[in-house]
C-alpha cells in the first residue's frame, strides 16, 4: 500500500507546475528538498519588545541533491523578506531574485529564491536574508510584562512544532531534513536568552544591548529551534540537568521537579547513552499552549505541570524519552508522527513503571485508551485522522493531531513486544534507534526493522507465525480501534469506574460505597471516574453532581485534568457553580489541551456567544497556535485552500488508503 501511495504522490508531483512543486516527502512544506536541502543555518536576530517583532538575517547554506537545480524554495508565514543574497564558496555575495507566492494560506508562503545558474548534486551555495517578523507569526508569543508572574519584564517564547518555524525565520521548514545551527541574538540588557542549544558566549554591544550565542551541532529538524527572552534564571538540580523559569517561581518549580535526574538516567539505561549533553526544563508562562515542547537540551512546559503535588510532573518523563525519538530520529512527515508520539508514550511507561509500579503505567494506557477512542469519535471513525497515517495534504498538520498517534502507536508497540518479551524488545529498540539516530523515519522503516530483528532471533517456524500475526496495514491506516484489543485494567481502574457507576444509580440520593477510596487515588485514578461519569452523562441528573461535587470538590480542584473533564460535564448538564471556574481556568492558562474542551462544551450547550466572549477577552493572552485552533473551534476562522491541486492530490490519496 505504501508504495502505491507513494507512486499517486510523485505522480500528483509531476503534473503540478513550478510554483506548486514541493517534493516527495512531505506536503506541508514548500521546500524542494528532492533538489537542495538546507545543512546548516545560522541566526542574527535582534529582539524589538516595543514592536513585537524580531529582526535581523538567517543564512542557510544548502546542498544540491540533484542535478540543474534553478532555483531553491523556503517555507515563511508572517515575515517580510528586506532582501536576498547569495554566495558560492569562497565567492562575493550577489543580491538574488525571489518571489513570494501562496499556494496554499493553511501552511503559509513559498518563497522562491532563483540561483543566479543551475547547480549539480554536491555543489552548495549560502542563501541570506535579511527579514522581520510581523503580527501574523504563529510562533512567537509576545507577552508585557503583566502577563508574567513576577510582572518586571516583557517576555517572549517561540513554539515552532508541527510547521510554525517558517514564522520564526525562512525555513525548509520540514521534518524529512535535519539542520544544524547558531545564532547571537541581541536584546536589552537585564533580559536572559535560552535556546535550544549550548550557549557560547555571552557580552555587551553597547551600553544598552547585550548578545548571547548559541549552537547545536547535532542536527535536528526545524521545528526544534525554541527561543525564549525574558527574566529568566537557572538552578542546578544534579550534574547534567537543570530547571530555568522567572526568579519568583524558582524554589517552587525546583522542587516540583527534583526528580529529574533520575528520569533522565532511567530512560538512559533502558535505552542507548543520552547525545545532548545537558538537560533542562524551562517552565514558561501559562500561555505556553502545550503540555511540554522537547526542545532538545531546553524542553519548554506549561506551568500546569507545577501544581503542588507533583501530580502533573511524568510530562517531563515524557518530553525527556523525546531525546531519543523525536529529536534523535524524527518521523520524515507529519503523516508518521506516531513514530516521535507512540515511541515516546511506550518509552516514557517503561521509565514510569521504574518510577512507581507496573500498574501506574497500566492505569496510564488505560485511559489514555478511553481519550484516544473519544478522539476518534470526534474525528470520525472513518476519518484518516482516526488512524497512524493522517492525510493532512490541505491543512496544517496540527489538526490531525490528537491522542491517537500517542495511544495506538504505543499500543503497537506493546503488541509488538509481546511476541518477543520485554527484554528482546528492549534490545530492538536500541537496535533501532542506533541504526536511525541523526535521520528521518517512516514506518517502513520500522517494519523492515522488526522484520530483520525477528528473523535474526527466532527460527524459521517462529519467525513466520511472529511476522504473520502483525497486521501491519491494519494497524497504520485502518481507521478506528486498532485490530487486536489490548487489556490495560487493574483492580484500581475498575474500583474507579464502580465509583462512578454508583454515583448514577443512586441518583444522589447517598454516596456509593467506598467513595472514600477517592481520596487516596493519584490523579489518573480521579481522571478514570471522571471520564465514567462522562460516559454515562446521558443517565444523570443535577443530584448526581451536586452529590459528587460535595463529597470531592472538584469544582475548586487544582488537578488541571479533573478541571478539563468536570467543568465541559457540568457546564454540558448546566451545572451552574462551574461557570466561574471554568471562566477563571481558560483565562489564567493557555493549554490548549485544557481549553479547547471548555469552550466545545460551551458550543454544544448552546452557549457560543459565551464562549467567544470568553475567547475575545483572552485573545491577546493566548499563544497564536491556541488562537488559530480555536477560532476554527468557534466557527471564527473558514480560510480554506482554494487550489484544485490539493483537491486532486487529497482525492487520489484518500482513494488508496482507504
Amino acid at each position: 500500500m505504501k508504495k502505491i501511495l507513494l507512486s499517486v504522490w510523485t505522480g500528483v508531483l509531476a503534473s503540478a507546475s513550478a510554483s506548486q512543486m514541493w517534493n516527495s516527502r512531505d506536503f506541508s512544506t514548500y521546500a524542494n528538498i528532492d533538489e537542495a536541502q538546507s545543512r546548516h543555518l545560522s541566526l542574527e536576530l535582534a529582539v524589538d519588545f516595543d514592536a513585537k517583532s524580531l529582526l535581523g538575517a538567517v543564512t542557510h547554506t544548502v546542498e544540491m541533491v540533484r542535478d540543474d537545480v534553478t532555483s531553491v524554495f523556503f517555507d515563511v508565514r508572517g515575515i517580510d523578506i528586506s532582501g536576498i543574497q547569495i554566495r558560492e564558496g569562497a565567492g562575493e555575495w550577489a543580491d538574488a531574485e525571489f518571489e513570494v507566492t501562496t499556494p496554499n494560506p493553511n501552511i503559509g508562503d513559498a518563497l522562491e529564491v532563483k540561483l543566479p545558474r543551475a547547480l549539480h548534486t554536491n555543489a552548495s551555495v549560502e542563501v541570506k536574508m535579511a527579514y522581520a517578523t510581523n503580527e501574523k507569526s504563529t510562533s512567537i508569543n509576545w507577552l508585557t510584562a503583566e502577563q508574567t508572574s513576577g510582572k518586571k519584564m516583557p517576555y517572549l517564547f517561540t513554539q515552532c512544532e508541527d510547521v510554525a518555524c517558517r514564522s520564526l525565520a525562512p525555513m525548509m521548514d520540514t521534518p524529512a531534513i535535519k539542520v544544524t545551527y547558531d545564532a547571537e541574538v541581541r536584546v536589552q540588557k537585564d533580559f536572559v536568552v535560552k535556546m535550544s542549544g549550548n550557549q557560547t558566549a555571552e557580552g555587551d554591544v553597547d551600553e544598552d544591548t547585550k548578545f548571547f550565542r548559541f549552537e547545536n551541532t547535532i542536527r535536528m529538524p526545524s521545528y526544534l529551534i525554541a527561543l525564549a527572552v525574558g527574566d529568566l534564571e537557572y538552578r542546578s538540580l544534579g550534574r547534567r540537568v537543570g530547571v530555568i523559569t522567572e526568579p519568583v517561581n524558582l524554589d517552587f518549580v525546583a522542587n516540583e521537579l527534583e526528580e529529574l535526574e533520575t528520569m533522565l538516567d532511567k530512560a538512559e539505561a533502558y535505552l542507548t547513552p543520552y547525545i545532548w549533553g545537558n538537560y533542562s526544563i524551562l517552565i514558561l508562562p501559562p500561555s505556553f499552549p502545550m503540555g511540554g515542547m522537547e526542545n532538545p537540551l531546553l524542553t519548554f512546559a506549561s506551568p500546569t505541570i507545577i501544581t503542588g503535588d507533583k501530580s502533573q510532573v511524568d510530562v517531563a518523563t515524557h518530553e525527556i524519552a523525546h531525546s531519543w525519538t523525536g529529536n534523535d530520529l524524527t518521523c520524515q512527515n507529519w503523516s508518521n508522527f506516531w513514530l516521535n508520539e507512540g515511541f515516546t508514550v511506550f518509552i516514557e511507561r517503561k521509565v514510569t513503571s521504574q518510577l512507581h509500579d507496573a500498574d501506574f503505567s497500566k492505569v496510564a494506557a488505560y485511559l489514555g485508551n478511553i481519550t484516544m477512542y473519544q478522539d476518534m469519535v470526534d474525528y470520525g471513525l472513518n476519518s484518516t485522522y482516526a488512524s497512524l497515517y493522517p492525510v493532512v495534504f490541505r491543512d496544517l498538520p496540527d489538526d490531525s493531531f490528537s491522542t491517537i498517534p500517542y495511544e495506538k502507536g504505543f499500543q503497537l508497540l506493546t503488541y509488538l513486544e509481546s511476541f518477543v518479551g520485554e527484554e528482546l524488545f528492549q534490545s530492538f529498540l536500541r537496535g533501532y534507534i542506533i541504526k536511525y539516530s541523526q535521520t528521518s523515519v517512516l514506518t517502513d522503516d520500522l517494519k523492515l526493522s522488526w522484520e530483520d530483528f525477528v528473523e535474526d532471533h527466532f527460527n524459521a517456524s517462529e519467525t513466520n507465525r511472529i511476522l504473520g500475526s502483525v497486521n501491519w496495514d491494519a494497524w497504520i491506516y485502518q481507521s478506528g480501534l486498532p485490530p487486536v484489543t489490548l487489556d490495560f485494567t487493574t483492580e484500581a481502574s475498575n474500583n474507579s469506574v464502580k465509583i462512578a457507576d454508583g454515583y448514577v444509580e443512586l441518583e444522589g440520593k447517598s454516596s456509593p460505597a467506598g467513595f472514600e477510596k477517592f481520596y487516596d487515588y493519584y490523579s489518573n485514578l480521579k481522571v478514570i471516574f471522571l471520564e465514567r461519569l462522562i460516559i454515562r452523562a446521558e443517565d444523570m441528573t443535577l443530584d448526581v453532581l451536586q452529590r459528587v461535587d460535595g463529597d470531592y470538590n472538584l469544582t475548586t480542584t487544582v488537578d488541571p485534568e479533573c478541571k478539563m473533564r468536570w467543568f465541559p460535564l457540568g457546564i454540558r448538564k448546566g451545572y451552574e457553580p462551574v461557570l466561574e471556574k471554568a471562566h477563571e481556568f481558560v483565562s489564567s492558562q493557555g493549554r490548549l489541551k485544557y481549553l479547547s474542551p471548555i469552550y466545545q462544551a460551551l458550543k454544544e450547550s448552546g452557549q457560543l456567544d459565551l464562549a467567544r466572549e470568553w475567547f475575545q477577552e483572552n485573545i491577546d493572552f493566548y499563544h497564536p497556535l491556541a488562537v488559530t485552533s480555536i477560532k476554527k473551534l468557534l466557527e471564527l476562522d473558514q480560510r480554506q485552500a482554494d487550489s484544485s491541486f490539493f483537491a486532486k492530490m487529497s482525492d487520489q490519496v484518500l482513494e488508496f488508503i482507504q
